[in-house]
């Protein structure tokens, strides 16, 4: 079967490789040519454009970056829409908007289009083993159809319901991952400034109730030294707010080691405080003290964390047009990365 595959950066170039080592015959686009031309030495064919790929194939994957990428790439010129028929299925394995993933679905649908939303997870590791996790929402037939295709990409392979759920699922994930390692690091370096081997601190935690996937970073990533980037701050952070969207991307910056919240308009103690918590910044910016103020719908958060940059993943359109946001952390001041999770 000839397929196509959109995007071809560092999840989904292992994602179609699986695909190719399947015995696929695969077309890939991609706006790096360096990308292209490395998945053209592993088996694949070069296509012109979006569109170029859905007039060849019945089925077209993507992995892109969010969802200003998607409704390109989809609706955009020289998308895929421009080869719409009846018989072609689009799966997006992108981290997407469910609100976007909706609106992409039924203009698709419109021209008689199948889409079908199925974010990943278990990053660019899981992506090479291919051991990722994928939650698919549409059409249960559509389904049937690409779930042979999917297994090739992950081992765990669920249809979660109708449009945008898959994607409403995979934010539900991130905030819970990203604020997961977020306590992990914090209780790491507690532990560590206490005076304890930080070795010590992760055999024990990972045998306790503090156990988690995120800890796993340690061994694997940390205490080598190696830190190299496996999801991109960037990517996290990014916020793209449509119509309607009461959420406002939440912004925090290193530094201090306590994290408060309460309503922007009206003070609210901190369980067991008397008083209400006072930002440094009035304008959203990293204050002198390294501090900042952030608002996200009605309730402003300072977070701050020693020796790590704290950023977040907004999940736009989550339930009703609300935007949410979830910390993450990543090694070091001033850098743009985070650890693979």
């Amino acid at each position: 079967m000839q397929l196509g595959f959109i995007g071809v950066g560092n999840i989904g170039t292992p994602m179609c490789r699986h695909l190719i080592e399947a015995g696929h015959e695969v077309l890939v686009y991609d706006v790096n040519p360096s990308n292209m031309a490395r998945m053209v030495s592993l088996g694949a064919q070069a296509g012109e454009s979006p569109r170029a790929i859905a007039q060849a194939c019945n089925i077209v994957f993507s992995s892109l970056p969010g969802p200003r990428e998607i409704e390109q790439v989809a609706l955009g010129a020289h998308g895929i829409i421009e080869a719409a028929r009846p018989e072609l299925i689009y799966v997006d394995l992108s981290t997407n908007s469910p609100t976007v993933a909706r609106r992409v679905c039924a203009a698709l649908a419109a021209r008689g289009v199948t889409m079908l939303d199925a974010p990943v997870s278990g990053g660019v590791a899981g992506a090479e083993r291919g051991t990722l996790a994928v939650m698919v929402g549409g059409a249960a037939q559509a389904f049937t159809t690409c779930k042979p295709l999917l297994q090739h990409i992950g081992s765990n392979v669920f249809h979660v319901g109708d449009s945008g759920s898959g994607c409403v699922v995979k934010l539900v994930n991130n905030m819970l991952a990203f604020v997961n390692a977020t306590a992990a690091y914090e209780g790491m370096l507690l532990g560590v400034k206490a005076g304890v081997d930080p070795q010590m601190i992760y055999n024990i935690v990972q045998a306790s109730s503090g156990a988690s996937s995120a800890m796993q970073a340690f061994p694997n990533k940390i205490f080598a030294g190696d830190f190299a980037p496996g999801f991109m701050i960037d990517l996290a952070q990014r916020s793209q707010p449509g119509p309607g969207t009461r959420g406002r991307t939440l912004r925090a910056a290193a530094h201090g080691q306590r994290v408060h919240q309460f309503p922007a308009r009206s003070p609210c103690q901190w369980p067991g405080r008397r008083r209400p918590v006072r930002p440094d910044a009035s304008d959203g910016r990293t204050s002198q003290h390294g501090r900042a103020r952030a608002t996200a719908d009605n309730v402003t958060t300072r977070m701050s964390t020693p020796r790590f940059l704290i950023s977040q993943e907004i999940t736009h359109g989550l339930a009703d047009g609300l935007d949410y946001g979830a910390a993450w952390c990543g090694p070091w001041p001033g850098t743009h990365h985070a650890h693979a999770y």
